[in-house]
């Protein structure tokens, strides 16, 4: 979508348009992350390069590399990602990522799922911890989706107010709901 550093619409060349425009460490690369900085961000993604924290609970590669969670596994217990690196021009998909490390997570949201109309606070959800039944008021529910707080899909439901979350691990959960027409996301704990 002419995001690319050259202004071309083909290749892998939209690195410089989802960094953040300071914070990486200095590149002479042409079109990498890291040269230039001012012309960064043209996309308005705003990638910040906080690195990651390794599975012994440090944190490395501060200023050099801004990693992104993906929920979708690409073998048990790894994750892919994606990640920006200064001294490059491309975003990479990697097949390597322990839900134990620390990566960063960004929610997007499609645009055709955006509303004009806030009814988030018109909905009431209770028992907020849930054992069993969560039960949602103030609209009539089309469809819901809960999430796990990796962003993971875990319950899928339609045209109910009344939901059995009782097949769920004790943890933090979101769900989305929908009327057909607005999108309300809520968190709730499940006991």
């Amino acid at each position: 979508n002419g995001y690319n550093y050259d202004g071309t619409t083909t290749g892998n060349k939209i690195a410089k348009a989802m960094a953040s425009t300071t914070g990486w460490e200095t590149s002479n690369t042409t079109g990498a992350i890291g040269n230039d900085q001012s012309s960064n961000n043209s996309s308005g993604f705003n990638a910040i390069p906080e690195g990651l924290r390794n599975l012994n609970g440090s944190f490395i590669l501060q200023r050099y590399i801004a990693f992104f969670c993906s929920s979708s596994e690409y073998i048990t217990n790894n994750l892919w990602l994606r990640n920006l690196y200064f001294g490059s021009s491309q975003l990479v998909k990697d097949s390597y990522g322990s839900p134990r490390s620390g990566f960063s997570v960004r929610f997007v949201r499609d645009a055709t799922s955006l509303s004009t109309t806030d009814f988030s606070n018109s909905i009431i959800m209770y028992p907020n911890p849930v054992k069993n039944m969560l039960t949602i008021d103030g609209l009539v529910v089309k469809d819901v989706v809960i999430y796990s707080i990796l962003g993971k899909a875990v319950l899928k439901t339609s045209n109910q107010n009344t939901i059995d979350v009782s097949s769920l691990s004790k943890g933090v959960y979101f769900i989305k709901v929908s009327d057909g027409i607005n999108v309300s996301t809520k968190k709730f704990i499940k006991d």
